[in-house]
């Protein structure tokens, strides 16, 4: 993972995703704006993101969400409706950068969790 510069998988609504794109570039991040599921599974085999964020609202969430589980992929899941909104992008990147900071790798989490 890249703290650094993180790539970021979001999966939901495409002009909230643009706004939160445009957050993240302030910050030198990347995120990735699939149109589908196949798409974002697409995306996600070619660029590994750190975090793959998927709003729970979107139509394909489901089948993105279930094949991501299947190989224990970073997962943060919006439930709460006003953060896949364009406005709320700096406040989605917050969330993003919380857990990011939180996520070690298992090794550490054991010696210092």
């Amino acid at each position: 993972m890249s703290r650094e510069h993180p790539f970021i998988l979001y999966v939901g609504d495409i002009e909230a995703g643009r706004a939160l794109s445009a957050a993240a570039e302030a910050w030198g991040w990347y995120v990735l704006l699939p149109h589908d599921d196949l798409e974002a599974l697409a995306m996600y085999s070619v660029y590994y993101p750190d975090v793959s964020v998927i709003d729970q609202t979107t139509n394909f969430a489901d089948e993105v969400e279930f094949h991501l589980r299947s190989i224990e992929a970073e997962l943060i899941l919006i439930r709460e409706p006003e953060l896949s909104h364009a406005e709320n992008a700096q406040e989605l990147l917050g969330v993003i950068g919380a857990y990011l900071n939180d996520s070690r790798p298992v090794r550490e989490r054991d010696v210092y969790g």
